[in-house]
């Protein structure tokens, strides 16, 4: 390709002298076999040709990198002109464009065909544009531009070397939509600084197509960060509520971690809301939140105060994520203060406040874990108040109880091959302790105050095994026992009767007929009864501290097994429909328990047990089809989806020990997901 006052750029001992006179190292290479050139420059970016001769000569040596589908350079002029889907590389900038002259002199490049330039993540299009790669500025006719989330358009548009945009005649807009965003700013002149305010003068807001306010001067906030400063009010009123201003407050960012905000709300004069919030959040180690309302009511020369306290918490405590801190609640002085002042609807609702902190250990070598647990509910229909303070569980998860020699004692095995049948025998154990407390608030209508300890151990032994080769059998046995503070017997109940000779005032009491009366020499009235009796109830209970109860235990088998049908069925590309069919059959035992002592509630089973031994029947379901997707390419293997089309069980059980009913209801479930299709 030859063209007037140029040449072909050719690899030849003669292009290179040429090249090596103007100290221009040119690399050219063919790129993926075709007759697009590739070429990187390692050239002396130099000054305007404006300055002395001197700084002219100052040069600092970079890489450009620069491919088209053509490519000429003018040795004369030293123009590089790139055509058809050109591309420009130097350091953070890249330059897309249609046509691209080069000017190596000025460093200049000159762009037209729709041109694109992407600098420090700054994209900014045009019809045309002018970019000087040593000063980093330029100059675009009808340009769009897109930086930190916001959209510019301008008939011009110059940006300088600090990538601060002069747009004149343009807009701006956050919308999402930008082919045709719901709103606008629109200015004869803006200055656009990325990341912190755009100054306009004047500025026209536009909803739509239609402008419906202007100001001959504003400036725009486009930081993103988090800067503190006062809150915007809120003010108005109803006939209800009267008049009141809201968000009467300051936002406080002190560092990077945490902000803090405190706002008020004045009601009528009367009643004054303050809050006070506070987020705070380290990455991989402490987040949370917290906020506390206070409110202080004038009314008719009274003074009443309340308030309310939420709070979401978690941290690590150690490196490694195994010991922990959490929590989260809502506690409040009284159902009234939400009811008053609240404008939340599941506060409304709620009649009941509730909050908790929790301390876990997790101990990786044993696969066990801790927990210390504090927490507490207060109702506000009944006035009463439960919390436990504190509670303890340690848990030790199912684990062999013989592993086998390859693995240890706190892991699964992963080879059959390695392991016998006794490998398979596991266990579980788990440990809880509680202390309860629980009593009336003053404005109960009766009186509470109760406090019980207790402690519950419960162990699991399962096995699961083949038995010929279809079938899985799993016998299981579990156990368990609690200790508690205290254990109470009811004794007989004494009746104690009392015989009215006289009175003045039964006579005031319904039912009670006089049989005499008689007046002494004052004026004193009797009333004579006829064998009437007061009747009151004594309760004598025996208590003793720390008992135990008697252990209890249940066990069972279950036998199972899968059978699988596969249908070819071929629709579109649906490919075939499998179904798993799961019959099992499981017995289970529990021995009768019977207690002459009654047991505070707190932890296990602490009523009587009654025998039962029952055997329970379930059919499983499982529909699942496939389907195949043509190959990406022609290398490829074509895509296989498997999903799941309907999960049914159907199920029942007969109890031997009932004397009423021996056969339950059978029971039939089913449930399908697919996609955004959910029906059970």
């Amino acid at each position: 390709m030859v063209s007037s006052g140029r040449l072909i750029l050719v690899v030849t001992i003669l292009a290179g002298s040429i090249i090596s006179a103007f100290a221009d190292t040119t690399d050219v290479r063919p790129r993926d076999g075709n007759t697009t050139t590739g070429i990187t420059d390692t050239i002396a970016l130099r000054e305007p040709a404006s300055l002395d001769s001197a700084n002219a000569r100052t040069a600092v040596k970079d890489s450009i990198d620069y491919d088209a589908a053509s490519m000429e350079y003018d040795i004369k002029n030293k123009i590089v002109l790139l055509t058809g889907e050109g591309v420009v590389r130097y350091k953070s900038m890249t330059l897309f464009a249609d046509t691209i002259h080069y000017v190596i002199d000025q460093n200049m490049l000159i762009a037209s065909g729709r041109p694109m330039l992407v600098d420090r993540g700054d994209t900014v299009v045009g019809e045309s544009m002018v970019y000087n790669l040593q000063t980093r500025r330029g100059k675009v006719k009808k340009a769009s531009a897109r930086t930190a989330g916001a959209h510019y358009d301008g008939e011009q548009m110059v940006k300088s070397d600090s990538s601060v945009y002069y747009i004149h005649e343009g807009d701006y807009t956050t919308c999402a939509v930008t082919d045709h965003p719901h709103y606008l700013f629109y200015g004869k002149n803006i200055k656009v600084m990325p990341g912190d305010k755009a100054v306009t003068r004047p500025l026209v807001l536009n909803i739509g197509d239609a402008p419906v306010a202007a100001l001959p001067y504003f400036i725009l906030p486009l930081d993103r960060d988090r800067k503190s400063g006062f809150l915007r009010w809120r003010w108005g009123g109803n006939p209800g509520q009267g008049g009141y201003l809201d968000n009467v407050g300051y936002y406080w960012v002190p560092n990077d971690y945490m902000d803090f905000t405190f706002a008020s709300k004045i009601s009528e004069f009367q009643d004054y809301v303050f809050n006070l919030s506070g987020r705070y959040r380290v990455k991989y180690w402490l987040s949370g939140n917290v906020s506390g309302r206070y409110t202080l009511s004038t009314n008719y020369d009274t003074l009443s105060n309340r308030w309310a306290i939420d709070y979401n918490h978690y941290q690590n405590l150690l490196p490694d994520e195994t010991f922990k801190l959490s929590g989260r609640g809502h506690v409040a002085s009284g159902k009234s203060f939400y009811r008053t002042f609240s404008e939340d609807t599941s506060e409304l609702l709620n009649q009941e406040v509730s909050a908790n902190l929790s301390l876990s250990k997790d101990f990786p070598s044993l696969r066990a874990s801790t927990n210390l647990t504090w927490d507490r509910k207060h109702n506000f229909v009944s006035n009463i108040v439960s919390q436990d303070f504190p509670s303890f569980s340690f848990s030790l998860p199912t684990r062999p109880l013989i592993p086998s020699p390859s693995h240890s004692a706190t892991a699964y095995r992963s080879s059959e091959d390695e392991s016998k049948w006794y490998n398979d025998i596991m266990y579980s154990y788990r440990m809880k302790s509680r202390r309860l407390l629980k009593y009336t608030t003053p404005e109960a209508d009766e009186y509470l105050d109760v406090e019980h300890t207790g402690v519950e151990h419960s162990a699991n032994l399962s096995f699961n095994r083949k038995l010929f080769k279809y079938f899985n059998v799993s016998p299981r046995f579990s156990a368990g026992h609690s200790l508690f503070d205290a254990r109470i017997r009811p004794d007989s109940r004494t009746v104690h009767d009392t015989v009215d000779v006289f009175s003045t005032s039964d006579t005031l009491r319904p039912g009670r007929v006089p049989v005499a009366r008689e007046r002494d020499e004052n004026g004193f009235e009797y009333v004579y009864f006829e064998g009437l009796k007061d009747t009151s109830w004594i309760e004598n209970d025996t208590i003793q501290e720390w008992s135990s109860v008697p252990p209890y235990w249940s066990t069972g088998i279950n036998l199972s097994t899968n059978i699988y049908g596969l249908f070819p069925i071929r629709l579109f590309n649906f490919a075939g429909l499998r179904h798993t069919l799961s019959p099992s059959i499981s017995y289970t035992f529990r021995p009768e328990r019977e207690l002459d002592w009654e047991y505070p509630s707190v932890v296990g089973y602490t009523g009587d047990q009654y025998r039962s031994q029952s055997i329970g029947l379930r059919i499983g379901n499982l529909f699942q089809g496939k389907t195949i997707q043509p190959a990406l390419n022609e290398e490829g293997k074509p895509i296989e989806n498997k999903f799941t089309i309907l999960n049914a069980d159907l199920s029942a059980s007969y109890d031997f020990e009932s004397e009423d009913r021996k056969w339950s209801d059978i029971s039939l479930s089913a449930h399908t997901n697919y996609k955004m299709f959910n029906v059970s």
